[in-house]
């Protein structure tokens, strides 16, 4: 081989070796550029500051896995009888499930043995404390609450106290809670944001038709200008929400109120089962009842089974018209308020669908006459789409294209993102909308950007006009962190004296010692104890001489 061949022959090689070194760089520097810039799918991720939204770094993960900007959100349905807590999944928000509580927490919070259970109802009946219903409403936003054990515990402090309990088991940020809009739910709403404040969260209110509302705009497409409904018959009122809907603009036409609900179907139903033992003095088990209205949930045309008392037992057969008949004069009642709400804001314009939610409305003797009156759909589920559907909400008012994003990352058809949704406030607004985040007579505008966490920081700090956050909390805490331990061992060395076994033995003392049980400081163990040795020396001699 000559010389010129071997040089022509090594050049190539150099040159070869200079292009794949070129190539190498060029492909190292467009996946340099393309984690600096993201791609269109991507570009959610960064957060304009002339949109008012806060900037996020990207990063792009191999897994197909895209992080979100939001904080940790939950929703809550803060009802009346029960709470209902929703976590984030990678579309959706769910259900929280927490060992050893149902799926929707009893809204009680109770002190036994010292030491306090929010959402969880002890069966002791020694020295307990419950508080029940720590509800929306006005009835008891300025209970004070046990003194003896832990100094005034405002309604605040309780509810600061469930919040936190929710938190431990969240982790949450921030919080949507669903509330029924009306006027006396106003002073609870700030509440709940003076409690957030105190533990550290921000909590959103939210009115409590929106949740089921975005779930329904999140299950269907529709092409044409469309009226719905969404039916909410709760513990005690019954909301009626009015809205049209064509693609992505909604409009809230009304939502309208009356004061019946499921206890309001429910009284009639406990005085048929009286009437047919017998006795109106007869105490008919809550279980029995919910057994009874259970049963027809379904097509069955009667009711039969055995109720137990104490005294006796009867045999109780309902049929399926005696149930109708019996609630016929609450389900008129929300027959013409339906009727009424109707005619007054929508006229000739039909209801394509109305969606019933709640609780009252399940069996199948009050179903089927609402179904008289307004075209019904169950197809949500009734327990906690309000919980549900109200994250969602501050997730895509927070950031309207996580969702989007996930949907276009995991290729996933015929899901609805969300991310252009329009929600417009009624023209008829009362006092409770103050404390509800809105923009522009706007609920929700996603083609304007998204909301920043500021903007429903300062939204709160205007309705709380200027009060300094509490610290009844602080003290609270300090004082059950403290004292827990004593208060819980001096009450089972209370319990164990057993004082009303001796109460035959002991005589005319037992008032006595009753008294002295009664006014010891309560704590205070060494006194305890002497009163314990007193009331023993006493029974034992007296017990002897009885002998």
């Amino acid at each position: 081989m000559s010389l010129s061949t071997i040089s022509i022959v090594a050049l190539s090689v150099v040159a070869l070796f200079i292009i794949l070194t070129i190539i190498l760089l060029i492909y190292y520097f467009s996946r340099l550029i393309n984690k600096v810039s993201p791609s269109e799918s991507q570009s959610y991720l960064i957060q304009k500051d002339e949109e008012n939204c806060v900037v996020q770094s990207p990063t792009i993960q191999e897994d197909n896995k895209v992080p979100y900007p939001l904080p940790v959100i939950i929703g809550i349905d803060w009802g009346y009888d029960n709470i209902v807590v929703s976590t984030k999944t990678p579309y959706y928000f769910e259900t929280l499930k927490i060992q050893n509580y149902p799926e929707t927490l009893p809204n009680v919070i109770s002190i036994d043995k010292g030491e306090i259970y929010p959402f969880f109802k002890t069966t002791s009946i020694n020295e307990i404390t419950v508080y029940e219903h720590i509800f929306s409403g006005f009835e008891n936003n300025k209970y004070d609450f046990d003194k003896r054990m832990y100094g005034t515990l405002t309604c605040q402090t309780v509810v600061a106290i469930m919040l936190n309990f929710i938190k431990t088991k969240t982790n949450f940020e921030i919080a949507a809670v669903a509330l029924r809009p009306h006027e006396h739910n106003v002073d609870f709403a700030k509440l709940l944001i003076k409690a957030g404040e105190v533990i550290n969260v921000k909590i959103v209110i939210v009115p409590m038709y929106l949740g089921p509302l975005t779930e329904i705009l999140l299950s269907r497409e529709n092409d044409t200008y469309k009226v719905f409904g969404i039916l909410d018959i709760g513990v005690k009122t019954t909301d009626f929400c009015l809205f049209t809907n064509c693609k992505n603009n909604t409009k809230i036409i009304a939502n309208n109120s009356i004061d019946i609900g499921n206890d309001d179907l429910t009284a009639p139903l406990e005085k048929l089962i009286k009437d047919k033992v017998g006795s109106d003095h007869v105490k008919v088990p809550k279980d029995f009842i919910l057994k009874v209205k259970k049963s027809f949930c379904g097509d069955a045309q009667y009711f039969q089974s055995d109720l137990n008392t104490i005294d006796d037992s009867y045999e109780i057969k309902i049929s399926y018209e005696e149930y109708r008949d019996t609630v016929a004069k609450e389900t008129q009642k929300l027959c013409e308020f339906i009727s009424n709400t109707t005619t007054k804001y929508l006229g000739d314009l039909k209801i394509e669908f109305c969606e019933v939610v709640g609780s009252g409305w399940r069996p199948s003797p009050v179903l089927n006459e609402i179904k008289k009156c307004v075209p019904i759909q169950t197809h949500l589920n009734g327990n906690n789409s309000s919980s549900i559907g109200c994250a969602m909400y501050l997730s895509l008012l927070l950031e309207p294209n996580w969702r989007k994003s996930q949907i276009n990352v995991n290729h996933k058809k015929h899901m609805i993102a969300g991310d252009q949704f329009s929600i417009e406030l009624p023209d008829e607004l009362n006092e409770f909308y103050e404390v509800v985040f809105t923009k522009e007579y706007y609920l929700m505008k996603n083609e304007n950007g998204c909301v920043t966490l500021d903007e429903l920081t300062i939204h709160n700090s205007s309705n709380l006009n200027g009060n300094n956050k509490s610290n009844e909390y602080e003290i609270f805490e300090e004082n059950y962190r403290n004292n827990s331990e004593k208060f819980s061992n001096f009450l089972w060395e209370k319990a164990k004296i057993n004082l009303n076994n001796k109460k035959r033995v002991l005589g005319t003392s037992f008032n006595k010692y009753q008294q002295e049980l009664e006014n010891v400081v309560f704590g205070d163990i060494e006194a305890l104890k002497q009163i314990k040795n007193n009331i023993d020396t006493e029974f034992e001699a007296k017990k002897t001489l009885i002998k």
